[in-house]
């Protein structure tokens, strides 16, 4: 079936139906990407309730230092972002991981300005619930690295 005999044997309604479902069927997919995918067991950084935790954490040539103190529910944490070399966006995601370092979810922490070559804010604070069944953190960066012409 093509686009054309799509027009003609459907109504505008059952057009945007197909729309509709199709978008979000695309959603899931996207939304989803990532979780369940096992990190590294050296970038686990234990999840402490009730202690104020800190630490540096490294991937790539980007790097963090962190702060964070959660109880049962909510983590706050707080950081500096160091980019290892010349960027145009930069996005840190905090992971919240199983046992075994499987993503149970995740949320964005921190978003560089675009394309911003003056980096006066590279600190993030930031509260968000904790999953249940996390046993670990972990960070995860999203670079798009500046190509000079």
């Amino acid at each position: 079936m093509n686009l054309i005999s799509l027009s003609r044997c459907c109504s505008n309604q059952q057009r945007v139906m197909l729309f509709v479902f199709i978008s979000c069927m695309l959603f899931l997919v996207v939304g989803c990407a990532g979780v369940n995918r096992i990190i590294a067991p050296e970038q686990h950084i234990p999840l402490v309730i009730g202690e104020r935790q800190q630490g540096t954490f490294n991937q790539g040539t980007e790097s963090l230092s962190y702060e964070y103190i959660a109880d049962d529910k909510t983590i706050t944490v707080q950081g500096k972002v160091y980019p290892g070399r010349s960027i145009s966006f930069l996005k840190v995601r905090l992971l919240f991981l199983d046992q075994q370092g499987s993503i149970i979810d995740g949320d964005y922490v921190y978003h560089s300005p675009y394309r911003s070559y003056k980096w006066r804010r590279n600190t993030f604070q930031d509260s968000v619930f904790i999953p249940n069944g996390t046993e670990n953190i972990s960070f995860d960066f999203y670079v798009e690295y500046r190509i000079r012409r």
